[in-house]
């Protein structure tokens, strides 16, 4: 996990030995992580699968992504938020030098464009979550057909269509490694399905998702995943890694 922009490390049982997610500028500095993963000197094979788009994540803003413009007090407003979510908007506007209602008003305007999403991440241990599977697949026939039926099982709890080593990737959490059975099997029942592969996380390493913002004074955003100004487009990747 010391590479940067890797949000994601878990040691799993299954094929591979580590799960790792990284994120990337583009397909060479993608290239470049994962050939440094490679060299590594306990690392005797990789396999990828990129994400081309992300079907179900609660942790994702619920009305997406629309274009909107980001000054220097928007982005220093988003890494606030960031850093603190819970923060209120007198202690956020005395940070930007704002009023309270001007920097509420941002904070609006940034929440409606989908830049932003506040809310709150629950540990499933708490609701008595105990197995957490990963699980990829292999489809015969449109993933735009397939895939929303696979995420509107309830122990489905991320999707994301892909490209690589298989054609989607996901997570469920279970109560028991029964119920975590269960829900496979439930996958593999739907029409579609070719193969269904899974791995049980044992540790998870690391899991912060937040990110640093490019280093700009604006910053057009978009609903294609563009971001417009000194940063550029990321694309997400996941990385199975075996010793």
């Amino acid at each position: 996990s010391g590479l940067p922009d890797v949000p994601f490390v878990s040691v799993v049982a299954g094929d591979c030995a580590v799960v790792a997610e990284l994120r990337a500028a583009d397909m060479t500095d993608l290239e470049r992580a994962i050939a440094a993963i490679r060299a590594t000197a306990s690392v005797t094979a990789v396999s990828t699968a990129a994400y081309t788009r992300v079907v179900k994540d609660p942790s994702l803003p619920p009305r997406g992504l629309r274009e909107a413009d980001l000054d220097e007090t928007d982005l220093r407003l988003v890494a606030l938020l960031q850093a603190d979510g819970r923060a209120s908007a007198t202690e956020l506007a005395e940070r930007v030098r704002l009023s309270p209602g001007a920097t509420r008003t941002r904070i609006l305007r940034i929440m409606d464009a989908g830049v932003i999403h506040v809310g709150s991440l629950i540990n499933p241990a708490m609701l008595g979550v105990t197995d957490v599977c990963g699980f990829e697949l292999l489809l015969d026939g449109d993933p735009a057909d397939i895939l929303p039926k696979v995420a509107a099982l309830e122990d489905v709890n991320y999707l994301a269509a892909a490209i690589g080593r298989c054609d989607a990737v996901g997570t469920l959490l279970g109560r028991t490694r029964a119920h975590v059975l269960e829900t496979l099997e439930q996958i593999r029942a739907l029409p579609g399905i070719r193969h269904v592969g899974s791995w049980t996380h044992l540790d998870r390493v690391k899991e912060r998702y937040e990110r640093p913002l490019p280093s700009a004074t604006s910053l057009r955003v978009s609903p294609n995943g563009t971001a417009m100004g000194r940063s550029e487009e990321r694309r997400v990747g996941k990385e199975c890694r075996s010793r």
